[in-house]
């Protein structure tokens, strides 16, 4: 079942006092009537308030329409989840009042969203509006459009050229950084084809402030997972006769039965079942790639088990898209330079160990190896381990 979260921008739409509002929330029924059986006909009652002749007055059948076309619209087959491989699309559009923006695959719907101008948003510029329209889609749905190619629909015209335009205020060069992260293609599309972002960026609709975030979900299968192989971990059993006899320091078992440390569950040392819930917490392509260290502190809120740090750093290192995305803070390496030739032989030498060897008679387990970088000849001498830098001049 797909989360009522995701929809919420729609479902809270609250009743329609006005005209105007009646003709942008039916412009999205009739965008998408091709999903939505008699659209036209369920929404009859709102269209008659349209009219010029007819008086506005919301009567009971009125709101039966409203609120049945609110359920048809967030339920699929228009609300979709993603498929992996498949291009985005974002349409965005932005009023005085607040910003919308909707995410597709193949014209079904992935999620709405829209958010209220504050204060001050509200004295920006036109031109200034519909930019940071494009950014907030980016932001809440960045785990699903890092890495992907996406198209983004704007009704603002000048905001194809943003990508080559020179002077730029400070705001919008903030804007632009976040931006160049993606990409990204910014398209004109006509405000009155954009019917579905116009219409919520103009709903007049509660929200409270928030983020959409990717989470991981602890199913019931998964606990039941646990449990049952928590009897196959030796260390985990032995934790449990110390908890029947009472000499057990802060694990505990659950209602469920769960052996718990500090309230965080017992993974028991099992390769499959761990590498099941690193996989689960980073080899999502959705999720945001939090790195070793903050990967750790995450899981460790909710799991542990016997050499997890290491467990998740190796995950991490061999993890394709980690590799990808991760930033480099060292300096570039210079090139190769080339050794000077010296003038005599023995003057400038290159040495070496040959380690691992049995001893001999004379407990000479090593080979001293130095080489002359003129002739490439080369001495070999028979060393021990414990020889210092002096016994070797």
């Amino acid at each position: 079942m797909i989360d009522p979260q995701n929809i919420e921008a729609v479902k809270n739409w609250v009743r329609l006092r006005s005209v105007t509002k009646i003709r942008g929330f039916v412009g999205i029924a009739s965008y998408y009537r091709r999903f939505v059986k008699n659209s036209a006909y369920i929404a009859m009652h709102m269209t008659n308030l349209t009219k010029k002749e007819v008086p506005f007055e919301w009567t009971e059948k009125c709101d039966e329409s409203f609120q049945k076309l609110k359920t048809l619209l967030t339920t699929a087959p228009i609300i979709a989840l993603p498929v992996e491989g498949k291009d985005f699309i974002i349409y965005c559009d932005a009023s005085h009042s607040s910003l919308g923006s909707v995410l597709m695959q193949d014209k079904n719907v992935i999620f709405y969203a829209s958010h209220q101008l504050k204060v001050h948003e509200r004295n920006y510029p036109m031109h200034d509006l519909e930019l940071p329209t494009v950014v907030f889609a980016l932001k809440i749905w960045r785990h699903y459009l890092y890495g992907v190619k996406c198209d983004v629909f704007i009704d603002h015209r000048s905001l194809q050229h943003v990508f080559t335009q020179k002077d730029l205020n400070l705001r919008q060069r903030r804007w632009m950084e976040l931006i160049k992260d993606y990409d990204i293609t910014i398209q004109y599309h006509p405000g009155k084809a954009n019917v579905v972002a116009d219409a919520l960026s103009r709903k007049a609709v509660s929200m409270e402030k928030g983020g959409v975030l990717a989470s991981i979900e602890v199913r019931a299968t998964f606990i039941e997972e646990i449990k049952a192989k928590q009897f196959e971990d030796e260390n985990l059993n032995e934790i449990r006769k110390k908890i029947v006899i009472g000499n057990a320091q802060e694990t505990t078992l659950d209602a469920e039965g769960v052996l718990s440390l500090k309230g965080r569950i017992c993974v028991p040392r099992i390769d499959d079942l761990i590498q099941k819930l690193l996989i689960e917490s980073l080899g999502s392509r959705y999720s945001n790639l939090p790195g070793v260290t903050k990967m750790y502190r995450d899981l460790k809120k909710l799991y542990w088990w016997l050499g997890m740090k290491k467990d998740r750093a190796e995950f991490v290192a061999k993890c394709h898209n980690c590799q990808q995305v991760k930033y480099e803070h060292r300096r570039p390496a210079g090139l190769l330079q080339r050794m000077p030739i010296p003038e005599w032989k023995w003057e400038k030498i290159s040495t070496d160990f040959v380690v691992g060897l049995p001893k001999t008679f004379l407990k000479f387990d090593f080979i001293w190896v130095v080489v002359d970088r003129l002739i490439k000849s080369a001495h070999f001498i028979s060393v021990g381990i414990d020889y210092n830098a002096q016994q070797l001049a």
